[in-house]
């Protein structure tokens, strides 16, 4: 949706759903926060909500996501009719409607005429007020007493009156969209909640801006005859007993939305739909990019049996492609679409360790962190269910010695079973150590006319360049220095074949 994101209420509604989903690390590391930007063109708060969850939410069954790809294509085939219909939720604040319908409301006041009778009473007062002197006195005495209903019971339910103001237009909007997608189940939702949208049509202007004279004006009249309270109070009942049907309207119409969104992100991309092979541990990925870069280098790679290791110097590329893997194997099993010529794989739990993980709040240090995060990792890969573990730069918070012998034990286990791993490094030591279970690949960089250049290409092997001395040179180090290095490196270091 255009306009500012307000990433908290996007995420609130996946947060209240009760479904886990992506964990917290392999989310951040794969920064899906902006994925999710790129794929957003919906028009409603709705949409933005069921994209985010959508996305936060692989599926791991062929048949749910063939679904998907079915009401995918019957929204793209309805794109103008239903665009008109969503236009109009653009401008309406739908974050908090899930809140009528996963939290306890309050309780209504003792007599559901209570209410209304202190708006008739206000009503005649005003009407006295022009017939008898003594009119003036009933006005005072009905103000201060629906003003003080309004600041005592009003603040009870303050956080569940604004999502009924937008309830008429979204059950409108369900039950056209319902109609133009032909789905009866819709249908039959947003007819048996009639009576919330007739309590609701009181406030049509709740939105308006107080610094408007109309908002000003109605913002005043509300209080003195209580319309907010007296239409949330009626519809109380009906939320209550019609809760599952409150869902269905706003779930269809965000995922409705938001499927508007995929297919305008195919439009927009270079992508293709994935295949998906009951072959454990085989993958193949054509021209692979992340979605993120508009001009970023396709990659390709084939996984017959073995995980991947991926050598290469600093800004080689190495981290941008292990997160275009992992992001494409979320999109592949979310909104079924992946940013490549082609994608098969079997279906896949996505868990990393990308980045920096300091805690200095905490005060705990950057190597028990990245161990706790890759213990959950660990634990993961001891399951059944196929994960594909993408690791970047194993226990860098320790000494080398110990990071390698660490580091291979953590690779070979998780690239045992069903699972498949990709791991970059820069200890070319792991290679000698995990040739029977990894292969490896390689980026390289090159230095031409004393400037350092990447291409971005995965290439099959392990690194053959050694640039980091010479790039000691290029930067008019001491001769000495780079001298020393490179008898130091000829007498100490092979790289392995």
């Amino acid at each position: 949706m255009r306009g500012t994101r307000d990433l908290g209420r996007i995420a609130s509604y996946h947060r209240g759903s009760g479904v886990a989903g992506i964990d917290e690390r392999t989310w951040s590391d794969l920064d899906l926060d902006d994925v999710v930007a790129r794929i957003d063109t919906t028009r409603s708060g709705a949409g933005q909500q069921l994209l985010y969850h959508l996305v936060r939410t692989p599926l791991v069954d062929r048949d749910a996501l063939a679904e998907r790809e079915r009401l995918l294509a019957r929204a793209a085939g309805k794109r103008a009719a239903l665009t008109r219909e969503l236009a109009p939720l653009a401008k309406l604040d739908l974050y908090d409607v899930h809140q009528l319908f996963r939290r306890e409301l309050p309780d209504p006041p003792p007599s559901l005429l209570l209410f209304p009778i202190v708006s008739l009473l206000s009503l005649l007062a005003v009407a006295s007020a022009f017939v008898v002197p003594q009119g003036i006195f009933a006005l005072i005495v009905m103000a201060a007493v629906t003003f003080g209903i309004y600041y005592t019971y009003r603040r009870r339910i303050f956080e569940f009156i604004q999502p009924v103001t937008v309830l008429k237009r979204l059950l409108d909007a369900g039950e056209r969209i319902a109609a133009i997608l032909g789905d009866d189940a819709l249908q039959r939702a947003a007819r048996s909640l009639a009576p919330l949208r007739r309590a609701s049509r009181w406030l049509v202007m709740e939105n308006l801006q107080a610094d408007n004279l109309a908002g000003f004006l109605y913002h005043y009249l509300n209080m003195f005859l209580l319309l907010d309270v007296n239409a949330f109070v009626f519809s109380l009942e009906t939320i209550r007993t019609r809760v599952a049907e409150l869902e269905r309207i706003f779930a269809g119409v965000g995922m409705t939305d938001a499927l508007l969104a995929v297919d305008s992100f195919r439009a927009s991309a270079r992508t293709a739909i994935p295949e998906f092979t009951d072959t454990p541990r085989r993958a193949e990925f054509e021209r692979l990019v992340h979605p993120l870069l508009d001009d970023g280098v396709a990659n390709d790679l084939v996984l017959a049996g073995r995980s991947v290791l991926v050598t290469g110097s600093n800004m080689s590329g190495k981290t941008t492609f292990l997160r275009a893997a992992g992001v494409n194997a979320v999109l592949a099993q979310t909104i079924h679409t992946v940013c490549a010529d082609r994608w098969r794989a079997p279906l896949l739990r996505v868990r990393t360790s990308i980045g920096k993980a300091d805690s200095l709040a905490e005060g705990r240090s950057y190597y028990l962190r990245e161990v706790d995060d890759i213990r959950a990792l660990v634990v993961a890969a001891e399951g059944a269910e196929p994960h594909l573990f993408i690791v970047d730069e194993l226990f860098r918070g320790t000494n080398t010695q110990e990071r390698v012998a660490a580091g291979a034990a953590v690779l070979r286990h998780l690239a045992r079973g069903p699972h498949l791993a990709l791991a970059s490094t820069h200890d070319l030591e792991l290679l000698a150590l995990l040739g029977d279970v990894y292969e490896f690949h390689h980026f390289r960089e090159s230095i031409e006319s004393g400037d350092l250049t990447f291409d971005y290409t995965l290439r099959p092997g392990p690194s053959s360049t050694r640039n980091a001395i010479a790039i000691l040179a290029m930067r008019d180090f001491p001769p000495r220095i780079v001298e020393e290095a490179l008898r130091t490196l000829a007498d100490q270091y092979t790289v392995p074949s």
